[in-house]
């Protein structure tokens, strides 16, 4: 880590070096500071031997033709040079090599320029590229303000009760109330200064900011040659800004760079001017410089802002320069430039390592090899549209039956022209209101009806349809759309398949006109919207033209999108205008609530120890008071206007309260005191009409402060506004720990936030979070003009985030289109989690599904929510039909039984094909007799009807069995283990009867053994006989160790030292409640052994710990991490923590909060058995975990199995769209990791790829880390 006091930047100007009396020097100064210089000479062999350290030198060059002289001493000697101590700081000499520095840099760019064919964007384009630029550093930057000023916050009151005098530390005090009441303001004014310099760019022009980046504060706007009579602090406060800026240019050479040559070649000068990079450290630290121009602060307190500044939002800029960038090459600028080669080859240069020509380094042009086209299939776009285009695919799979493929086959995909004529046709009807487009499908159906004999529609225009009509579904019914524009929004389904069908890349480009304008149409029929009636027919005229619009690539988008802009940026700065006069009303009021809260703490110090005259507190009351606020807001604290009224006051109990008398505290005559007073009271409003009586009074109590009858009493202050909240308030064991979490979550709100509010008997109202006061105990909501709707302390907006009065709106500033891409990836992805769960052949549940829906019976019988009976059943006869008329009549009796099972129990029941021949079936019953008599009826309906094939006809039995679940059933598998069992043993008997399971029968033994295991694990935990193994978790496509990680499992040793499989002492665990204990264990453990081993840790990426659902719903199991964490010195990163999906989404909240808390300090998160359970994208988008572990049970027959080789797919497309990586369990063989991998999975795990190992082991492994 670079630990100098001032940050250096490179530069190559060449100079000549003089020691005390001695030889010239060639040299090459290569780097420079605020503090120093580093030479390198030319002729190393030529460095006097006799140098020492801080010998005097002089070094002279020239720049802009410009004779430079530095004084300066020898600091260090090293092999990259001489280190030299600048003697003397010269103003006008550092903007010098400042203004070098930049033209050096300026060349690279032109050099880089000069190579690269140029992109010409037109006007319409720039400014689409800057808005969406703007958007992405004003979300950055409104993110990392509110951190920084979060922590100038604290810094200052930590820096202030360092200080020792009363009025250095007021100082501080007084900056951070400033800070506090003006944080947002200085925010909007530092982003709305940068999005502007941007915006003048685009349009062309040069932003005056460009000239001020090399100059001192005051103003910027001093000549470079009056540099050096700049004032000395106006100097020190540039300088302290500059070096903020150089640390972080430093370290984000290269994308800061990339992003200056793309702006370059994006938005050219017609005269080749040179553009100033507008997100650029310099021109946020300037703009923020600027914005803090007014605040008075010691050059003490500028460093200490400035320094938070840089560790706060300068340190993290490399996180939007990356997207930054990508947007530029989105829009097609120099997307194939490789900025770090040339870097590379510059800085060998430099050394004179290489010659290097002027021309960069170029990512090669060409085909691309089969090999890595191989590969980059399984590389997934994040882009919405291609991830749903993948879904669409997985589901068209798992819906082929047998013969359809055939028929397709058959049959030839319409022509794209035909298609086209037909769209062309459709969209002059709806134009001409011949057809309407009201119903979802419309589309679909109109388009199927036109299709020729013979022909169908292909693959791609399928999907093409189901997403635009997808995409309107969600768009018309978001809630947000005026309902009568609803339909009117439909019609641009037309033009805009039109436009996909000729433009796939429609939804990947984010500034394609079609999708721009889309955009804002909905934007315009948003309810939110201010001039909501207005916009109506604006809507309508829109859709109009684009209907009337009959060229194939519907270029009437690109001719209504102006309009369209200026008319949402009207609205948009319609609505800025009222909530700023909204936020300004607040922080004023927050100002006078500061001021009284200040004043009353002042006149309580200085009046509280003291019986006063009722004159001095019919002053207090009658205009004092009014006049300390007005001099606080005015003047602020510290200026001699605040202070004037706290002195008088303390004049007057010199003079008049008995034994205060000091000749030596005297500082005003009395006559002088008393026109201090009337001077103050008039610049009051007399609104009591008091102020000629108080004058008086005052005046007569001066002359005769002992008058006995002058009545005495103590001041008592007022009320002083609400403050910080309490900090025990929050460990308050009087608030439960539910109502303490809404308060957190309600905190966690952000102003900018949508939210819905909802009142009982009235319509539901959209809410805009317009300002919160610093300490977060008030919340103001603006209606959607930006008007003021209502405020709410805290404790009212957590009350109604936790029943539903108060809903936050996801996503709700997001487009249109970007949210409803978005949703449909959901509802696609839903899709097919739902038909997976489905038997193709019967249309019932699958045995997966089945079980995790008995799990739910289970538990809600348990909780006495309800009763079940469970139903086994297995055909008899399924096997001689299958051996006498074929694979597909077998086929067709199971499909038959499906159909008489859902005619006799109805859609209530939950009933599932569990094997090949085998079904079962929850139903939910009142008492055992209900269900024993479905049993009886459906037993009957499939025994009294034969099945007929052919020429051949079958009287069919079944085997059933029946058994209740309730409060005291046992676990699910347990449950399903025992029917299968009986009924088995009943088909084998020739039993015909309904069998009834019992409790006390022999099936029951299972858990009569897992209860035996509960002394087993406290002794176990006791006696230490748990173990901890790992297994390897290794990259697929990457054998870097940095990557591969090892999952923490655990073993049970027996008392003759046996490894016993640890499912029974788990699940007893569990059911019994020591989980808990056991994951403390094992985490205690594993830390352990990370912190006793920090060479070998270093050689892996760490641990994946499971957490069970005991744990995650233990309030205190929080604070036993983070205890553990302090202990055990760890990388926070290497620690891996797996929640499974079940245990994740019965207590969503709660499971985000837990992962959002130790993401904070560096932790990761893995959702374990996805898959298992519900797997709903909607809950995946809620929890921020890093890695998806597919369910084990899908792995293991996906060679063979299409379903789950479906799944597996789905759920990888998913998961890499949201972000994750995708974790594969159960790998065993070369075919399963080759199948896993040509999916995209990005992990594997299983015994090809490392079997467990006791963690000891690790240590003395020499396991090759890839696969």
């Amino acid at each position: 880590m670079d630990k100098r006091l001032f940050s250096r930047q490179r530069i190559a100007i060449k100079a000549i070096i003089r020691f005390a009396n001695g030889p010239a020097h060639n040299c090459l100064i290569r780097e420079f500071s605020h503090d120093g210089l580093l030479i390198s000479l030319d002729q190393p062999a030529e460095q006097p031997s006799s140098l020492k350290i801080d010998q005097p030198a002089l070094i002279d060059f020239s720049l802009k033709n410009q004779p430079v002289t530095l004084r300066v001493n020898l600091a260090h000697i090293t092999g990259a040079g001489l280190g030299l101590r600048l003697s003397e700081h010269n103003p006008a000499d550092l903007s010098l090599l400042q203004q070098a520095a930049q033209q050096q840099q300026n060349e690279a760019i032109d050099s880089l320029l000069r190579a690269t064919p140029q992109l010409t964007l037109n006007l319409e384009q720039r400014r689409q590229l800057i808005q969406s630029t703007n958007r992405l550093m004003r979300s950055y930057l409104d993110n990392r303000f509110e951190a920084f000023f979060q922590a100038i916050d604290r810094s200052l009151f930590e820096a202030a009760e360092q200080q020792r005098t009363h009025t250095d530390q007021q100082r501080y005090l007084d900056l951070q109330i400033q800070l506090r009441a003006l944080g947002q303001r200085l925010t909007q004014q530092t982003v709305n200064s940068l999005c502007r310099q941007a915006s003048e760019i685009a349009e062309g022009r040069l932003p005056a900011s460009a000239a001020q980046e090399a100059q001192p504060e005051q103003g910027h706007a001093a000549a470079q040659n009056s540099l050096s009579l700049v004032a000395k602090d106006a100097f020190e406060n540039w300088l302290v800004v500059r070096m903020v800026i150089s640390r972080a240019e430093q370290r984000l050479q290269e994308p800061l760079l990339a992003l200056q040559v793309r702006i370059e070649a994006a938005f050219a000068m017609p005269d080749q001017t040179r553009i100033w990079n507008p997100y650029s450290p310099a021109a946020i630290a300037l703009s923020f410089a600027d914005a803090i121009d007014s605040l008075a602060m010691t050059l003490e307190q500028r460093k200490q802002l400035f320094q938070l500044f840089h560790d706060v939002l300068m340190q993290s800029l490399d996180k939007v320069y990356a997207p930054l960038n990508q947007l530029f090459m989105d829009a097609g600028v120099l997307a194939d430039i490789d900025i770090s080669a040339y870097l590379a080859t510059q800085r060998l240069a430099a050394q004179g390592a290489v010659d290097v020509s002027p021309e960069p380094t170029r990512c090669a042009a060409g085909p691309v090899p089969a090999q890595a086209q191989l590969k980059e299939t399984g590389t997934v776009s994040q882009s919405a549209f291609s991830t749903a285009s993948r879904l669409l695919s997985v589901e068209r799979q798992l819906r082929r039956r047998p013969g359809h493929a055939a028929t397709v086959s058959a049959m030839v995909s319409m022509p794209p022209e035909q298609l086209q004529t037909t769209l062309q046709q459709l969209q002059q009807a709806v134009l001409q209101g011949r057809t309407q487009l009201e119903s979802p499908g419309a589309l679909r159906q109109f388009l199927q009806s036109s299709v020729a004999p013979g022909q169908r529609l292909g693959s791609q225009e399928q999907d093409s349809v189901e997403m635009v009509e997808s995409l309107f579904e969600h768009i018309v019914h978001n809630g947000q759309i005026l309902e009568d524009l609803r339909s009117e929004l439909r019609k641009l389904e037309i033009p805009l398949l039109k436009v996909m069908l000729k433009d796939p890349e429609l939804f990947s480009a984010e500034h394609h006109p079609a999708r721009q304008a889309i955009n804002q149409i909905a934007r315009l029929a948003d309810q939110r919207s201010i001039s909501v009636d207005d916009n109506r027919q604006v809507v309508i005229e829109a859709i109009r033209t684009l209907l009337a619009d009959e060229s194939d690539n519907n270029e009437a988008f690109g001719k209504i999108l102006s309009g369209l802009d200026e008319r949402v940026q009207r609205e948009q700065q319609l609505f800025e205008r009222n909530l700023r006069r909204v936020t300004e009303a607040c922080e004023g009021q927050q100002r006078i609530n500061q001021a009284n809260a200040l004043i009353e703490q002042e006149l309580t110090a200085l009046l509280a120890n003291h019986a006063l005259a009722e004159p001095i507190l019919e002053l207090i009351d009658n205009g004092w008071k009014e006049l300390m606020r007005l001099s606080y807001i005015r003047e602020g604290v510290g200026s001699l206007a605040w202070e004037m009224p706290l002195v008088v006051l303390d004049q007057l109990i010199v003079r008049t309260v008995p034994g205060q008398w000091d000749e030596k505290r005297l500082r005003f005559s009395a006559k002088k005191l008393m026109n201090l007073i009337s001077k103050g009271l008039s610049k009051i409003p007399d609104s009591t009409a008091r102020h000629k009586d108080v004058i008086s009074d005052l005046d007569n109590l001066l002359r005769d402060p002992e008058n006995s009858e002058v009545k005495t009493r103590h001041f008592i202050p007022a009320n002083a506004p609400a403050g910080k909240p309490d900090a025990t308030t929050e460990a308050d064991p009087l608030v439960d720990k539910d109502q303490q979490r809404w308060r957190k979550r309600a905190r966690q709100l952000q102003p900018g936030q949508w939210l819905e509010r909802h009142s009982q008997g009235k319509d539901s109202r959209l809410y805009y979070l317009a300002w919160t006061d610093p300490d977060g105990g008030l919340m103001v909501f603006c209606n959607h003009r930006g008007s003021k709707a209502e405020e709410m302390p805290l404790e009212l907006v957590a009350e109604l985030l936790r029943n539903g009065g108060l809903t936050l709106l996801k996503d709700a500033d997001s487009p249109a289109l970007e949210q409803g891409l978005d949703s449909l990836v959901q509802t696609v992805y839903d899709k097919l989690a739902i038909e997976a769960a489905m038997d193709p052949l019967t249309g019932l549940k699958t045995r997966r599904e089945f079980i995790r829906a008995l799990g739910d019976a289970v538990s809600r019988a348990r909780d006495g929510e309800a009763r079940f009976a469970l139903l086994f059943m297995d055909v008899m006869q399924f096997k001689l039909v299958n051996n006498t008329c074929g694979y597909e009549a077998g086929d067709q009796l199971l499909q038959s039984i499906a159909t008489t099972i859902r005619d006799t129990i109805g859609n209530t029941p939950v009933a599932g094909r569990v094997g090949v021949d085998q079904f079962a079936m929850i139903l939910p019953v009142d008492s055992q007799n209900e269900g024993f008599r479905l049993a009886v009826a459906l037993k009957s309906a499939i025994e009294l009807r034969r099945f007929v094939s052919a020429e051949h006809s079958f009287a069919i039995a079944c085997a059933m069995s029946m058994i209740a679940i309730d409060k005291h059933s046992p676990e699910p598998m347990e449950l399903l283990r025992s029917i299968e069992t009986v009924t088995e043993m009943s088909k084998k008997s020739g039993h015909r009867d309904i069998q009834i399971i019992k409790p006390g029968d022999t099936r029951f033994r299972e858990r009569d053994e897992v209860i035996s295991w509960v002394t087993r694990i406290t002794r176990a935990l006791d006696e230490n006989r748990l173990k901890v193994r790992c297994q390897k978790i290794a990259p697929i496509a990457d054998a870097s160790a940095a990557n591969t990680h090892y999952e923490i499992l655990l073993t049970v040793v027996d008392e003759h030292g046996e490894h016993l499989a640890p499912a029974d002492f788990i699940k007893a665990a569990e059911e019994f409640n020591r989980m808990g204990a056991v994951d403390r264990w094992v985490i205690e453990t594993v830390l352990r052994w990370m912190d006793a081993n920090p060479e070998q840790l270093a050689g892996f990426g760490g641990f994946s710990v499971n957490l069970s659902g005991c744990s995650l719903n233990d309030e205190s199991f929080l604070d036993f991490l983070f205890e553990l964490l302090v202990s055990y010195n760890v990388p926070r990163d290497k620690l891996i923590f797996e929640i499974t999906e079940t245990a994740a989404i019965d207590n969503l909240a709660d499971a985000a909060d837990f992962i959002n808390e130790m993401k904070e300090i560096g932790c990761r998160f893995s959702l374990d058995d996805f898959g298992s359970g519900q797997s709903s994208y909607a809950y995946l988008k809620r929890l921020p975990v890093d890695f998806i572990k597919i369910d084990g049970a899908f792995i293991r027959n996906i060679a063979e199995d299409t379903f789950d080789f479906a799944l597996v797919k789905s759920i990888t497309e998913m998961g890499h769209f949201l972000g994750k990586k995708i974790i594969a369990e159960y790998v065993s063989s070369v075919e399963i990791l080759e199948i896993v991998s040509q999916l995209g999975v990005d992990y594997a795990q299983g015994f090809h790829v490392g079997k467990p190992m006791l963690l000891e082991q690790l240590l003395t492994s020499d396991i090759p880390l890839e696969i």
